[in-house]
Parts: C-alpha cells; structure tokens; sequence
C-alpha cells in the first residue's frame, strides 16, 4: 500500500520512491503482529478442541515416565543441541 500525500493523514506521507512513512510502515508491522497473535491462539484453540484427552492424559504419563528414569539414571530430562 503507497501512502501518497493527497490520500495519507497528516504525517503519514509517503517516502520518495513510493516507500510508506514510517508511521504507516509501523502501524503495518503492529498490525501483521496482532494478525500473527490471533492466528497463533487460534491453532492452539483448535489443536485443543481436536486432541482427545487420553491422548492428553498419556503424554503427562510418559513424561512423569520419563523424569522418572532420567532421575534413576542422573540423566537431564531434556536433551539440548
């Protein structure tokens, strides 16, 4: 989107080359953010409603499991690179 000074508020016009003011450009980036944000709790939203909860249930097993033999064997729980 160009912001040209016959259509930007004041402040907002745009860059020679056809570049967005800086107020624009930034606005743009909240924006994208706040998208990302909402996408993100949306895919967390619907993994939720779609999991069932046995499923849940076995994952917390196997990691109570787990931090079980990494404390027998004085092993770290997690493997970083």
């Amino acid at each position: 989107m160009t912001v040209t000074a016959e259509t930007a508020p004041a402040g907002d016009v745009a860059e020679p080359g056809g570049a967005p003011a800086p107020a624009a450009a930034e606005r743009q980036c909240v924006d994208a953010a706040r998208q990302l944000v909402e996408a993100e709790d949306l895919a967390d939203a619907v993994a939720k409603e779609i999991t069932p909860e046995n499923t849940v249930d076995t994952y917390n097993k196997s990691w109570r499991v787990w931090t079980r033999f990494c404390a027998v064997t004085e092993l770290p729980e997690e493997v970083l690179p």
